[in-house]
């Protein structure tokens, strides 16, 4: 392999990791401009809106929603790397399991 494409090839993959980092900042920022508070971030959490307010609370501590939105990225980018992308909110499983089975 020449040194020009093993150049290109890098430049490709810092490429497609930063845009995977503005798209996931993006569609962050989003999701709290819909939902701007923690309890009703906690609600499309929980699946319900009519979530009792005993549940909610457990969500908003177990997933961390009022710390501050900065750290609350930081987190969330560091459980992307680390492969933990979640728990899905409809089938109440790994989010990796959900993927699995549907490729």
């Amino acid at each position: 392999m020449q040194i020009s494409t093993l150049i290109y090839l890098v430049r490709r993959v810092i490429n497609a990791v930063v845009t995977l980092l503005l798209l996931s900042f993006l569609i962050f920022v989003l999701v709290h401009t819909i939902a701007p508070t923690p309890v009703a971030l906690a609600r499309i959490y929980c699946g319900s809106p009519h979530c009792p307010p005993a549940e909610l609370q457990v969500i908003i501590q177990q997933y961390g929603l009022s710390l501050p939105l900065p750290v609350q990225f930081a987190h969330y980018v560091v459980n992307i790397f680390h492969g933990n992308f979640g728990t899905d909110t409809l089938y109440k499983v790994p989010e990796l399991q959900v993927i699995g089975e549907l490729l």
